[in-house]
């Protein structure tokens, strides 16, 4: 994990005051806490919480937010922190939301990826 977030600091550039953290809700939150205590940096933290498997599902119904998706992403470099990139769905449905408001900069960053043609697809 430090050798990530040294990664992700380098990644950055300069500048303060305008890096948003973004955990993917509920998995990845142990995750970002671990990483952004590595980053030296000031930044905000905002949450987005989205489902692919609404009520009892056992299979994907596409990603849609539980709740408002964070805003006012605008000349921002924004990171998008997950536990676990599966499909690739919840990132690249994420990736589309918060490109759209132009960033100055978009990542991602996951703890696991797994080793399907899906998550090896993904850009991450």
């Amino acid at each position: 994990i430090p050798a990530l977030a040294r990664e992700i600091v380098a990644w950055m550039g300069e500048g303060d005051d305008d890096v948003v953290i973004v955990p993917v809700m509920t998995g990845a939150f142990i995750f970002a806490a671990d990483l952004v205590r590595h980053m030296p940096v000031r930044m905000r933290i905002t949450l987005a919480t989205v489902s692919s498997y609404p009520g009892d599902a056992t299979t994907s119904q596409g990603v849609r937010p539980l709740g408002e998706l964070p805003a006012k992403l605008q000349g921002r470099r924004v990171l998008v922190i997950d536990d676990v990139l599966d499909s690739g769905r919840t990132l690249n449905f994420l990736r589309e939301q918060f490109e759209a408001q132009d960033p100055a900069r978009f990542a991602t960053a996951v703890l696991l990826r797994k080793t399907i043609p899906s998550a090896l697809a993904t850009k991450c």
